[in-house]
């Protein structure tokens, strides 16, 4: 609370605007906040597997063994579901964004 009054004022604004946003559309709020997380998973979990794969392919060739077809396989489809879960999760983020910018535009031309 003693750092409150330090804040800038475009964080308050922000707060302010944010909280009249969750009040009036709660549900297209959340659902754009979930969208957000599963499209970052979606992009950390694919890099994550495609590099774990590239290297642990490289690792298993440089000993003279052949890549299991499982392995290939099982990453081939981790990386199709992840890559899936990043674009639908950034589609729905881009129509929501749409929406909450021009509530927030609405909220705040209702201020001035």
């Amino acid at each position: 609370m003693l750092f409150l009054k330090f804040k800038p004022l475009t964080h308050q604004i922000d707060e302010i605007l944010i909280k009249e946003i969750k009040a009036s559309m709660p549900l297209k709020y959340w659902v754009y906040r979930l969208s957000e997380w599963a499209s970052r998973i979606g992009l950390i979990g694919f890099i994550c597997v495609f590099i774990t794969y590239f290297f642990l392919g490289a690792f298993i060739q440089h000993s003279g063994d052949h890549v299991p077809d499982s392995f290939v396989d099982g990453s081939a489809k981790s990386i199709i579901i992840l890559l899936s879960i990043f674009i639908i999760g950034s589609i729905i983020r881009g129509a929501l964004f749409t929406e909450l910018e021009k509530n927030v535009i609405k909220h705040w031309n209702g201020r001035i």
